[in-house]
């Protein structure tokens, strides 16, 4: 069965700082899908580390180069 989304999102986010940055999503452990951009800046990378149990959608066509991480549950891949 598939999980009822509590949130959908269409927003453009960016890493408009010096450096690298990671954005993390799934603190709240609610399942959400977010429908808008993930994406580098000019001269900065973007990271997306996604947390907790609940179930995340990236449905945007998200262009972002840093690394994906999931964590739950204490473990990591």
């Amino acid at each position: 069965e598939a999980p009822a989304y509590a949130v959908l999102l269409f927003f453009i986010v960016t890493n408009s700082g010096a450096g690298p940055k990671t954005l993390t999503i799934g603190a709240a452990d609610v399942s959400s899908a977010f429908g808008g951009v993930i994406q580098d800046g000019a001269s900065s990378t973007l990271k997306l580390a996604k947390t907790g149990t609940a179930t995340q959608v990236l449905k945007g066509g998200s262009t972002y180069s840093g690394a994906t991480a999931v964590t739950a549950a204490g473990s990591s891949s």
